[in-house]
C-alpha cells in the first residue's frame, strides 16, 4: 500500500483542521507531503504566536503584608492606576513611572511592557492590570506588583 492509500483513509492519519482531503490526495510523493505539512505547521507556530502576543497571560502577583485603611491612601492610589492606564493609550514607547500623594500615603507605580508588543496590546495589559491589581489580587496591600 503506498502513501496515498494511507492517507486517504481516515483511520490511519488524523488531518489538522484546514488541510483538505482534496489537497492531501492530489499530492503524488512523500517529499511533497512533508513539505507540505512542515509549511502548515511552520505557518501554525507562527501564527499561535502571535496569538499569544495578542492575549498576553498573567503570570504573577505579589502583594505586601501590610494594609491601610486610609481614605488618603486609596484616593491617591487610585489616581495612580488611573493615570498609569490613560499614560499607556497616550505612550507608544510601553513605559512610564508616575507617583502620587505626599508620605505618608504616597504611592508610586509603573509598567514596562516588553519590546515584541503592540502598543495596543500593552494598552490593554495596563488596563487590565491596573483594575486586576486592586479588585482581585491586592484588594487590601499597601504594596504589590502585577506580572503579565
Amino acid at each position: 500500500m503506498d502513501c496515498r492509500q494511507h492517507l486517504n483513509k481516515r483511520e490511519y492519519l488524523q488531518l489538522p483542521s484546514g488541510v483538505s482531503e482534496h489537497l492531501v490526495a492530489k499530492m503524488n510523493s512523500p517529499i511533497k507531503f512533508s513539505s507540505t505539512i512542515l509549511l502548515y505547521l511552520l505557518t501554525l507556530s507562527v501564527i499561535t504566536r502571535a496569538q499569544s502576543l495578542n492575549n498576553p497571560n498573567y503570570l504573577h502577583h505579589i502583594c505586601d503584608d501590610t494594609t491601610t485603611s486610609t481614605t488618603t491612601y486609596k484616593d491617591n492610589l487610585n489616581l495612580l492606576l488611573s493615570s498609569l492606564s490613560s499614560s499607556a493609550t497616550r505612550n507608544s514607547i510601553g513605559f512610564f513611572n508616575a507617583s502620587e500623594g505626599r508620605e505618608p500615603d504616597d504611592v508610586y507605580g509603573l509598567f514596562f511592557c516588553r519590546g515584541d508588543l503592540s502598543t495596543d496590546v500593552c494598552q490593554n495589559c495596563v488596563a487590565n492590570a491596573t483594575k486586576d491589581i486592586v479588585q482581585r489580587r491586592c484588594p487590601t496591600a499597601n504594596g504589590g506588583s502585577h506580572m503579565v
